[in-house]
């Protein structure tokens, strides 16, 4: 029989590309799609993942497959919501699977979609605007043909819980023939905003790690397409080869709006757009209710956008003067030692008193380093202090931890992350030890409604990390906060498992090719948390008996998990893994205690080689009838024996005096015949004396 469907293909099950042949198709498992590795389509790849040509039987569609799932975790939660979405202006979500890759040797995710309509809006090298889209009074094609689909499409999106976080010029398509036909492209194959860069993105997140940014809110939508609408709508890229540093440096001093408009005149109708969905206050920025009514010709209120205010002096920090405190924090998080001592000796401080007139900043700031307070006393890790720091004196930027930078929101991701390339995940701990999120939620200014859950969420999550029992720990932490992550165990983590069903088709895998892990092994700490976090029921009855030491034990477990998974999956055939299980069953029945049916009940587990389905094989081993008899029967057995052994006891007792041995019985036995004697004598004495005789 062939392996399962979801089984990752092996290296020997594909034909090698030959000499002067077109490559094989790759077919992904499970599906009814193929992809051709001979048929790259480099215009649309990523940095995380490469365009290859997908086919489809009797299908006449332009399918596109997308590689990832190597350098980045797509967003496998939200497959099933893309699946059943449809929207004419958005990329077409089909399906996915893993797939082997015969040219690195290495197994992918492949996810198909449609083929963009076109190529994309800005030129990926040269950072080219092609769409273009003029503004006139009478007409308006850029809110016509641009605004206005976006925004629809993202209140849709909305409506099924999602949001995009992949809106950029890179990621939007037009026909070369017509400009006025645009396509959003797809935004599952990484984490939200990982393909971000910092041009789209507002200060604070630019400033995080693009794979812990987390999961991006309509406004951070409505940002970006604020930055692709001022692009488009001067048909250029005013910050074009400008690095990171330099985007987020402009953003700060003049603004976002100023930042990518500059002196470029828009009409006002745009101008009031932009300056609403460009506000780089969260709290002022337009939702989508207002843009919606904006497009319905509402008159709205939109409220001034200002550059942030210039200290009236700079404070000197190495060798560079801030007059923006915003620069002078990003400079204060690159040097956590020269911080330290800053911040110990009170000059940042006064800088603040009379510089800065956000009293909630300073507030924020005297917390924990105002004049009574002895940061060298109260932090023995500079690391902390400058974290503190500088949340408290920009609460909308990340948590600047070590060589992190990472959102609350996105600390799940940040943290799989690092797992799944073999990194340093120490100051992820660090974080969770000294609830830098929580300060972080403290320090804000607005009111985030997320804040309880994600606190308590995360609270939880410190609370694992310290307890070591299997199903619990650093590994339960971690799938705990990041629900897009695969199972990660170092056995099975190429083969991309996010389920009971998917596990159950890659260990029958396993089995058929006779590669099953040892018994010992056979679930890791990864594989049982990754279980209890996303379908508890099938592993948390058994949790125990996995983790027993004992061999019999731990089979009777397994075989329940797997049961359990089948009922689950409708029935998922695994005639290879039961047979395993067959094979080796004889330690599950040693709990048996009457020798004659432990050899029957083995006989007949052994009739069950070609069975697919565990129920039947612990219908014999684990059958409560069957051993609740045995026990009774046992325990009547160990009942008799210790009568016997009593009586054994005692009798040995009195085998140990053996030259004593009858006395007692014959000193009695002497009596009662003296007794007897004496009867006779007095009888025969009466009788006489009366002349009976």
């Amino acid at each position: 029989m062939a392996v399962s469907e979801n089984t990752p293909q092996k290296k020997q099950d594909i034909p090698a590309e030959q000499s002067g042949k077109p490559a094989a198709l790759l077919r992904i498992p499970g599906t009814d799609y193929s992809i051709d590795p001979s048929a790259p389509l480099p215009q649309y790849s990523k940095p995380h993942a490469r365009a290859f040509r997908a086919v489809k039987p009797e299908s006449e569609k332009k399918l596109i497959a997308f590689l990832t799932g190597r350098p980045v975790m797509p967003r496998f939660k939200q497959f099933p919501v893309f699946k059943n979405f449809y929207a004419h202006n958005l990329q077409q979500y089909y399906e996915s699977g893993t797939v082997y890759w015969p040219e690195d040797e290495t197994t992918y995710y492949a996810c198909i979609f449609e083929e963009p309509r076109g190529i994309s809006a800005m030129n990926r090298e040269t950072g080219e605007v092609r769409l273009q889209l003029g503004y006139e009074t009478a007409g308006k094609p850029i809110v016509a043909r641009f605004i206005e689909p976006a925004v629809n499409l993202l209140n849709e999106l909305k409506k099924h819980n999602v949001t995009h976080g992949a809106l950029n010029l890179n990621n939007i398509y037009m026909r070369k023939e017509n400009n006025a036909s645009v396509m959003f492209g797809e935004c599952m194959t990484a984490p939200p905003a990982y393909e971000q860069s910092a041009l789209f993105e507002p200060v604070g997140r630019a400033l995080t790690d693009p794979v812990a940014r987390g999961h991006a809110t309509e406004k951070h939508d409505l940002y970006a397409l604020g930055i692709c609408t001022a692009l488009i709508a001067q048909g250029k890229n005013p910050l074009a080869g400008a690095k990171r540093g330099e985007i987020i440096a402009r953003k700060i001093d003049l603004g976002s709006f100023a930042a990518i408009t500059g002196k470029e005149r828009l009409s006002p109708g745009l101008s009031e757009f932009l300056r609403a969905v460009l506000h780089d206050e969260l709290s002022s920025r337009w939702s989508l209710e207002d843009a919606l009514r904006w497009l319905d010709g509402s008159r709205m209120t939109v409220k001034p956008a200002r550059a942030a205010p210039k200290a009236a002096r700079a404070f000197s920090f190495g060798e560079y003067k801030y007059s923006h405190l915003r620069s002078l924090v990003i400079a204060l998080a690159r040097n956590p030692n020269m911080t330290a001592q800053t911040l110990k000796d009170k000059k940042l401080l006064e800088w603040l008193g009379r510089n800065i007139s956000d009293k909630h900043i300073i507030a924020n700031f005297e917390r924990h380093f105002g004049a009574d307070k002895n940061p060298a006393e109260n932090y023995d890790s500079s690391d902390l202090m400058v974290a503190h720091a500088t949340i408290a004196l920009d609460p909308e930027s990340p948590i600047r931890f070590k060589t992190v930078s990472v959102m609350p929101h996105g600390f799940g991701t940040a943290l799989a992350h690092a797992v799944l390339h073999g990194e340093d995940i120490k100051p992820y701990w660090e974080i969770l030890q000294y609830q830098l999120y929580a300060y972080w939620f403290e320090m804000q200014f607005i009111h985030l409604p997320e804040a309880g859950s994600m606190t308590h969420e995360m609270e939880k999550a410190r609370a694992f990390l310290k307890q070591k029992m299997i199903g619990r720990g650093f590994e339960r932490c971690l799938y705990m906060l990041c629900k897009d992550a695969h199972c990660l165990s170092p056995m099975i983590k190429d083969a991309f498992i996010r389920n009971g069903a998917d596990l159950l088709a890659v260990y029958e895998g396993l089995a058929a090719s006779g590669k099953l892990p040892a018994l010992d092994n056979f679930f890791d700490r990864h594989i049982i948390a990754f279980l209890i976090v996303h379908e508890s029921q099938v592993i948390e009855p058994f949790v125990s008996m996995i983790a027993s030491p004992q061999a019999g034990r731990k089979l009777t477990g397994l075989a329940h998990c797997f049961a359990a998974i089948q009922r689950k999956a409708d029935g998922k055939a695994a005639p290879h893994l039961v047979a395993w299980f067959v094979r080796n069953i004889r330690p599950a029945l040693d709990k048996i205690h009457d020798r004659q049916l432990r050899q029957r009940l083995f006989d007949r587990v052994q009739k069950l080689k070609d069975e697919t389905h565990f129920d039947s094989l612990l219908d014999i081993i684990d059958d409560p009838e069957i051993l609740h008899e045995d026990r009774r029967k046992f325990l009547a057995a160990r009942a008799e024996f210790r009568a016997l052994l009593q009586e054994r006891v005692g009798l040995q007792r009195q085998l140990s005096g053996k030259q004593n041995m009858g006395m007692g019985t014959g000193r009695q036995a002497a009596m009662l015949v003296s007794l007897a004697m004496s009867l006779l004598v007095t009888a025969l004495t009466v009788l006489t004396h009366f002349h009976i005789l």
